[in-house]
């Protein structure tokens, strides 16, 4: 289970396919899930799909992850969660965090 110092998690602007910049992403970093939200603009705004892309993403630079060959997300704001290389101490383990 991920260490919760290690869980990190964004929200970012979707893009035709290809390069996303996620700041704080990097190289050997493991991607959970990339979740796109669709958003209807109007009073009040509302969301007009969600849609599961993890499957198409791979972190290809410190700070990109890329979806080549995937489907586009121009209309749509991503929430990104990925578990960092790198970490502390804390774990979830039996729902309880140890130090």
């Amino acid at each position: 289970m991920a260490e919760l110092d290690k869980l990190k998690q964004k929200f970012v602007a979707g893009a035709v396919v290809g390069n996303i910049a996620v700041a704080g992403i990097a190289l050997g970093d493991r991607i959970i899930s990339v979740i796109g939200f669709g958003l209807t603009e109007g009073v009040p705004n509302t969301f007009s799909g969600i849609v599961d892309l993890t499957a198409e993403f791979k972190v290809t630079a410190a700070g990109i992850i890329n979806n080549a060959g995937g489907t586009s997300s121009a209309a749509k704001i991503l929430f990104v969660q990925w578990e960092a290389k790198a970490g502390g101490r804390v774990s979830t383990t039996g729902g309880r965090s140890s130090y």
